[in-house]
Parts: structure tokens; C-alpha cells; sequence
């Protein structure tokens, strides 16, 4: 007898909301190390203008464009990396009012299938 493949049903409003809030969650995560980095590149700059330039050899236009690029590119593998803990606070104080607004969404759905509860 042959075998006949079924479709798999669709996802429900469940696997839906799952969905959704693994998008936010990743969302968050890089926004929150974007910020980090954004911090990091701040520190470096004003930590740089800290550094006395007077001495044999002069900082031109190029050079400084380049270390503003390097800055720009250590922040973000800092802050991508294991970071300074900035982003691992925010995410964990943000997350939370996400994961409230998903259980709303829950409640309302459960709400919508099942009348008496």
C-alpha cells in the first residue's frame, strides 16, 4: 500500500505568538548590544582625546578617519563579544516587559477561544 504524505497542519495562534516573541527577543538582544557599542565607542573616543598629541609624529586627516573606523569597529566586537555587562542589564530589565506583553497576548487569545474563562 503506498504512503500517502499529509500536509502538516498549520501553526496555530500559539506557535504564532511563539514566534513572534523569539523575533523580539532577538530584536531586543541586538539592540540592546548595539547600544553597548555605542557606549564602548564613547569611552574610546574621549579615553583617546585624553592622550596628549604633541611628539615626533603628527596625527593627519587619514589617520584619524582610520582610528575613528577602528574605535567604531573594536566597540562593536567588545560589545558583540562578551561585552561589559551593559547590554546583559538592559536585556534582562527590557525582556521582562516583553515577556508580560506576550502573556497578555496569551490571556487574550485564551480569552477569545474559550468564553467562560
Amino acid at each position: 500500500m503506498p504512503t500517502v504524505n499529509r500536509p502538516s497542519p498549520l501553526p496555530g495562534p500559539a506557535a504564532a505568538t511563539k514566534t513572534a516573541a523569539a523575533a523580539k527577543e532577538r530584536k531586543l538582544q541586538r539592540a540592546c548590544k548595539d547600544f553597548e557599542a555605542l557606549l564602548i565607542k564613547q569611552l574610546l573616543t574621549t579615553m583617546r582625546k585624553s592622550v596628549p598629541k604633541d611628539g615626533l609624529f603628527t596625527q593627519g586627516f587619514a589617520e584619524e578617519t582610520y582610528q575613528d573606523m577602528y574605535d567604531d569597529q573594536l566597540a562593536r566586537k567588545i560589545a558583540h563579544g562578551r561585552g561589559m555587562g551593559i547590554a546583559e542589564a538592559m536585556y534582562k530589565q527590557l525582556s521582562h516587559d516583553i515577556h508580560l506583553t506576550i502573556e497578555d497576548i496569551r490571556h487574550a487569545q485564551d480569552r477569545q477561544t474559550d468564553p467562560a474563562a
